[in-house]
Formats: structure tokens, C-alpha cells, sequence
């Protein structure tokens, strides 16, 4: 990760981990956001965007091993209008060329 970090940096960018289903379970989750700790103590460019459903994202926040997402900056989506997914869709589908 050293290395990565080392080459992300000569373009001035950072690094973005993302998960989409929260599982608190999942002894990978915890290991994931425990490394992520460690970059952060780094001062390494780095941010960790999650997705999940309510239930699944306060279950994790509240494991013990959690504890630093706690404290972390949290930003809650809200619904997304049907209309903007639709566009979304429409607008990658017919950037490949498709109708």
C-alpha cells in the first residue's frame, strides 16, 4: 500500500475504498475499516465510502472494533428520485451506443 500511496501522490490524487453491502459479520469489514484507520493516522489521502441499509450500517457502527468509524465524518444519502436513476441509466446505456 506504501507503494500505491508513493504513486498516487506524484499525481496529487488519493485513494477511494468503497464497499457496498455493510456486513458486520464479515471479518473482512472490520479489517477493512481497521486499515483504513491506519492510513488515516497517516495522514494518507484516503476516504471510505460504504453503502448498506440503515440497520446494517448502525449494527456495524456499533461493534466494538468499530469504534473510529464512530468518531469518523458521517454523510447520510438520502433517496434518489426515480427520474435521475432513469436518467443515469439511459444516459451510460446509450454512451456505449446502445438504444
Amino acid at each position: 500500500m506504501n507503494a500505491l500511496f508513493k504513486q498516487l501522490d506524484r499525481f496529487d490524487m488519493g485513494l477511494l475504498i468503497t464497499i457496498g453491502e455493510v456486513n458486520v459479520s464479515n471479518e473482512e469489514m472490520l479489517q477493512v475499516t481497521s486499515v483504513y484507520q491506519h492510513f488515516v493516522r497517516e495522514g494518507r489521502k484516503t476516504a471510505l465510502l460504504m453503502a448498506e441499509l440503515p440497520h446494517k450500517v448502525s449494527a456495524l457502527l456499533r461493534d466494538d472494533s468499530a469504534s473510529f468509524l464512530r468518531r469518523s465524518q458521517q454523510h447520510q444519502l438520502g433517496r434518489i428520485p426515480d427520474f435521475e436513476i432513469a436518467d443515469a441509466l439511459i444516459k451510460t446505456i446509450e454512451a456505449r451506443g446502445r438504444p
